[in-house]
């Protein structure tokens, strides 16, 4: 997937690299305010009310540690503040096949529209490509809108439905899929 070119903007200094242990707090906050602004309406409230940074903090700090990680994340760092980050790897889920899994992708509200996202999305292709992946899936939940046409944009073909038992909330999932190139950028 080319990078865009991307305009002047506050985005323009940002450094994509990988997730350390010490960015649990600031991923595991970005994490809570995206998904409840992205699902306040979609969830139950419940589910919007208990699915919190704190909530949260616990799964990144295994997710990051060094020792325990399952799969790769990086972060988009804007000058010390994180814009957004993406979470891939290899997927135990028989839903995706020989496919791997983005399992997370959440750019902050004030850094939408600047290529955060795009980028992102494009170094994780290039890292699974490298680690030998054909295909890649991500699921998304059917209302949300935003996202879905974000991944169709980037190439993603919706193929499946299914419901998602989640922890807190049933959901209708699409599952978006890539194909990745013999060659990538």
């Amino acid at each position: 997937m080319p990078e865009s070119v991307m305009p002047e903007s506050k985005a323009s200094n940002f450094v994509l690299r990988d997730a350390r242990s010490s960015d649990a707090q600031a991923v595991a906050e970005l994490h809570a305010t995206v998904w409840r602004e992205a699902y306040d309406g979609i969830a139950p409230a419940a589910a919007v009310d208990k699915l919190t940074a704190a909530y949260r903090l616990t799964a990144w700090r295994e997710a990051l540690d060094e020792e325990t990680r399952s799969r790769t994340t990086l972060v988009a760092d804007c000058g010390g503040e994180l814009a957004g980050f993406i979470s891939f790897g290899a997927s135990n889920n028989p839903l995706y096949g020989d496919r791997a899994e983005i399992k997370h992708l959440y750019v902050g509200n004030a850094w939408r529209g600047q290529g955060i996202g795009r980028r992102l999305m494009g170094l994780a292709f290039r890292r699974l490509h490298s680690a030998g992946h054909t295909a890649v899936g991500l699921a998304v939940v059917e209302e949300n809108t935003n996202a879905r046409l974000f991944y169709k944009a980037l190439g993603g073909v919706e193929t499946i439905t299914f419901e998602d038992p989640g922890p807190l909330w049933k959901s209708n999932n699409v599952l978006v899929e890539w194909q990745l190139p013999a060659e990538l950028e």
